[in-house]
């Protein structure tokens, strides 16, 4: 699985924080409740939070992420080493989260940087107290979002609201465990503060290697959130879930102003189409919708550029090809994806009349991942002349050379192919 990164994106010195996290209990000012009055009734049944924080904050759940840690067991520190010591694993509790309770039979949605790397999860209620085994149900790691399956656990599900019809201005309250248990079911109110906000909530590779922005559309409130209120709920006046609050904005700017009320929640409307699926058993148990199931092992390339040749007599696509430096910085960083670059498509051949272009890194061949030309070659050694071979290639939005330095994110996109193969006169691909 891939890591969650923390993003500083309106300065430097701004951290953008994905609020599911290890926790560290600080300072404790403890206070005194006084006993309900009449006035303080009054004033209660006044205020527009009560009655729907009631309904629903039973509902809303720890989620702990328990990860097998390896450690030294003579460990110096300092730098020095380990020290001779062996090795040891074992399992600790590595990060704490908030779940909300959406559908019957213990269906519980978070965040999916709250679940990550877990190799058990356990759901807890209230005070943390009660707890129970969950099982990972599916994930769309894109989104920032997973739905658990908690056996055994009857509270009842949260009605999901309409995040698309949400207004500047309306009233919500937010709901979770920042911290440690002292603050579980911890309530915070707010407005919507803003809609649409396009984020950048992390980087994604894909199986080919290219690097990209993982950018997905927030709301923006001032109700307070802290680490640990990932994956808990953002509501309505109406008690109806509108949103998961995942990232808190807060530091100071370049110019010294403080950075805060600055609170990004994912649309409740984004992650109904997973519970949708998940309660009606459309996905695997551990599926991550956004990549699939399949892991595409690691697969050595050759750093050598190289003209690929092959004799005359072999049917052919009609292009000259070298492999992509798999240890160059532009691959290493995911600039461009590793696969099989381009160099010349001969003019009249199969390859040109598909639309083949120089500059092209072919990525799939036959639906088979390819990192160099040898396997490329060797699936096209089982070809005859008149068969066709299925393409995949990444374009760059500008046209790639030999000789480009490439220092950033290459912009393009894949597109598929189907080549012809002939036998050509020129001793080539």
């Amino acid at each position: 699985m891939k890591s969650k990164k923390i993003l500083g994106i309106i300065a430097l010195s701004v951290a953008m924080l994905l609020i599911g996290s290890m926790f560290t209990l600080g300072s404790v000012n403890n206070g005194s409740g006084s006993s309900a009055s009449a006035e303080t009734s009054a004033t209660a049944a006044q205020s527009p939070f009560v009655e729907p924080i009631a309904k629903v904050v039973d509902s809303v759940v720890w989620v702990y992420n328990y990860q097998n840690i390896s450690y030294y067991d003579n460990y110096f520190g300092f730098g020095f080493g380990h020290g001779g010591g062996e090795k040891q694993t074992e399992e600790r509790l590595y990060a704490t989260g908030s779940g909300v309770v959406v559908a019957k039979e213990g269906y519980v949605l978070t965040n999916y940087h709250v679940v990550e790397g877990a190799a058990r999860l356990e759901v807890a209620l209230g005070a943390g107290k009660e707890t129970y085994a969950a099982e990972l149900v599916a994930a769309d790691s894109s989104l920032d979002i997973a739905v658990l399956k908690v056996d055994g656990l009857t509270l009842s599900p949260v009605a999901l609201g309409d995040s698309d019809s949400l207004q500047l201005g309306e009233y919500v309250f937010c709901i979770g465990n920042p911290y440690s248990k002292l603050f579980n079911q911890t309530v915070t109110s707010g407005i919507v503060s803003g809609l649409n906000r396009d984020i950048v909530t992390d980087y994604s590779t894909d199986k080919y290697g290219k690097r990209s922005a993982v950018t997905n559309s927030m709301i923006q409130t001032n109700a307070d959130i802290n680490s640990g209120n990932s994956g808990g709920g953002m509501f309505n006046i109406a008690g109806e879930l509108v949103g998961i609050p995942t990232i808190k904005y807060s530091g100071i700017l370049s110019n010294g102003s403080l950075l805060e009320g600055i609170n990004m929640a994912i649309p409740i409307n984004v992650a109904k189409p997973l519970i949708e699926q998940v309660v009606s058993g459309q996905v695997k148990a551990g599926t991550d919708v956004a990549t699939g199931e399949t892991a595409v092992p690691e697969t050595e390339t050759s750093a050598e550029n190289k003209e690929a040749v092959i004799p005359s007599s072999t049917p052919r696509m009609g292009i000259s090809v070298s492999d992509i430096n798999a240890a160059s910085s532009a691959v290493m960083n995911g600039y461009i994806p590793t696969g099989i670059f381009i160099t010349k498509v001969e003019e009249g051949s199969p390859a040109e009349k598909s639309g083949l272009k120089v500059g092209d890194i072919i990525v799939e061949v036959d639906e088979s991942v390819v990192k160099a030309y040898t396997e490329m070659k060797t699936i096209l050694g089982t070809k005859n002349a008149g068969d066709s071979v299925a393409l995949k290639v990444f374009r760059a939005d500008e046209t790639l050379s030999n000789d480009r330095v490439i220092s950033g994110d290459v912009a393009g996109q894949y597109l598929d192919f189907t080549v012809g193969l002939e036998i050509l006169d020129a001793s080539n691909t």
